[in-house]
């Protein structure tokens, strides 16, 4: 799977961030024969992989903003937690059945 950041103005749009990543998910399904690894061998979730661009960015002195995200992300309270630590707002997708707190 991939995720990617990119960094939008009223007249740009700009990708400044990609990465590769395999979901959990993926490995359960190949119980018997060999599993399928990315290069590094990582298993990862979506929505750490979109905190860890999102940080890289920050760190990089990259222009914050409001940061867009569909409801893979949005779904995640652990994302929307750490966005807010960052100092960001978010406007995410959300499914009907995800709870969010006040």
């Amino acid at each position: 799977m991939a995720a990617s950041l990119t960094i939008a103005t009223r007249t740009e749009h700009v990708p400044v961030d990609f990465a590769l990543y395999l979901p959990e998910s993926w490995t359960r399904i190949h119980r018997g024969g060999p599993r399928p690894t990315s290069r590094r061998g990582d298993v990862q979730d979506q929505a750490r992989v979109g905190v860890e661009m999102i940080e890289r960015a920050i760190a990089d002195g990259l222009p914050a903003g409001l940061v867009l995200a569909d409801s893979a992300y949005g779904d995640n309270s652990e994302f929307r937690r750490r966005v807010r630590c960052e100092g960001l707002g978010y406007a995410v997708g959300l499914h009907r059945t995800t709870r969010c707190g006040a």
